[in-house]
Order: structure tokens, then C-alpha cells, then sequence
């Protein structure tokens, strides 16, 4: 055999397998559990070992979403540093579960409501919202971290809320004071209905630097 006539393809299973697309295209089965995750409006965690298939059905989610539904998809595989960064800053904040769980969890909805925003003004309707103009003084007022992407911009969210003469469990008040969360929801929402559109949001390789160990489960909100 001519070494030009060789077979050669990914293992199932192997740590780049979900880039041959054409393999997985003919091999993917879209199970009860895909079809729960594509049409879940809640939040999920896809666990499994190294190889399972979980970068696999990141990507499959992600095209089944971008074929059949209307709206924005974020899709992101954050770097170990990254990773590393957000829990630093929580890390110097406090070792605690429950606080580290309660500052990242509304750190986290600051930074995707920003980011939603920040597509959303990009839409011709976007004028037509009734709270045009108070998304646009948001914009204004936080250009600087909504040029910076999501890990870093929750990271900064967090740490511009801090003080050493507060306690951890005032900083989840402290942000969604500084950035009137309810009022930020409510106007994102408000335009997400004017322009027709939903968000979608996907991340992959989050145990890149990921430890067996509270806080960095906390971090994840």
C-alpha cells in the first residue's frame, strides 16, 4: 500500500475528535438528553471525563442553535488564565462557599446583561425600545468593560466592588447597587422583545485550571 492510500482519521473519543466535523456529523446522535439541552431555558452543566464527548456536543448544540433559533449565541472557550485570574480575585476577597457563590453569581449576570447590550444596540429596532435612552447612558458610562471579554469583565465587576473595610458578604449588594441590576434586567429585557431576539450562551473547556475544591466550584456561579 502507497503510504498516500493510508486510512487516517481521529479516535472516538480522542482529545480532538470534534474537529473532524465530517465524522461527527455522520456520528452524532441527537439523544433526549441534546434535545433537553437545546430547549432548556435554564442553565446547565455538561459533566463527564476527558474525551466523553463534551467539546463534541458543545459544538452540536452551538449549530443546532444557530440553525434553528433566532438570536444572539456567545460561545466561548475561556483560556486557563482566565480561569485562573477570576479566582484570584475572588480568592482575595474571601475562602468562604457561600460568599464566593453569592459575589460571583451576580457578578456573572452584571457581565452577561452587559454583553447583551452590547449586541443589542448593534440592532436597527434597538431605537425603538422605550429604554433606549437609559442603555445607551449604561454604554457610555461602561465602554471600557464591555471592549474586555466576559471572564475578564467579571473579574473587574467584582473587584471595583470591594474595599478592604467591607465584609465579603456586603460585595453581592455593593454590585448590584452600582450597577442597578434589577433596572439593568429589566431595560436588556425590555429590548431583547422590541428587537425579537433571545441570547444564548455556551461555554467549553471550563475545567481548564479548574481545581477539585470549593472555591473554584463557586466561582462558577
Amino acid at each position: 500500500m502507497k503510504k498516500s492510500d493510508r486510512i487516517s482519521g481521529n479516535i472516538l473519543g480522542g482529545s480532538r475528535a470534534e474537529i473532524d466535523k465530517t465524522m461527527l456529523a455522520k456520528a452524532f446522535v441527537e439523544t433526549h438528553d441534546f434535545q433537553a439541552l437545546v430547549n432548556t431555558t435554564d442553565f446547565n452543566f455538561v459533566v463527564g471525563r476527558r474525551g466523553t464527548g463534551k467539546s463534541a456536543l458543545f459544538l452540536k448544540i452551538f449549530e443546532y442553535i444557530k440553525k434553528n433559533k433566532t438570536g444572539y449565541i456567545y460561545e466561548n472557550t475561556p483560556q486557563e488564565y482566565e480561569q485562573l485570574a477570576l479566582r484570584a480575585t475572588v480568592e482575595r476577597i474571601t475562602s468562604n462557599y457561600r460568599s464566593i457563590r453569592a459575589i460571583t453569581r451576580v457578578a456573572w449576570r452584571v457581565s452577561i446583561l452587559l454583553d447583551q447590550l452590547s449586541h443589542i444596540q448593534e440592532h436597527y429596532k434597538f431605537k425603538n425600545s422605550t429604554k433606549f435612552d437609559y442603555l445607551c447612558e449604561v454604554s457610555t458610562k461602561y465602554e471600557e468593560l464591555l471592549s474586555v471579554n466576559i471572564f475578564s469583565r467579571t473579574a473587574s465587576i467584582i473587584s471595583e466592588c470591594f474595599s478592604e473595610d467591607k465584609s465579603a458578604d456586603e460585595v453581592p449588594a455593593q454590585i448590584a447597587i452600582k450597577y442597578d441590576i434589577e433596572a439593568l434586567h429589566f431595560a436588556v429585557n425590555d429590548s431583547l422583545l422590541t428587537i425579537g431576539r433571545a441570547s444564548y450562551y455556551l461555554f467549553d473547556g471550563l475545567d481548564e485550571g479548574w481545581q477539585p475544591n470549593k472555591i473554584a466550584t463557586a466561582v462558577l456561579g
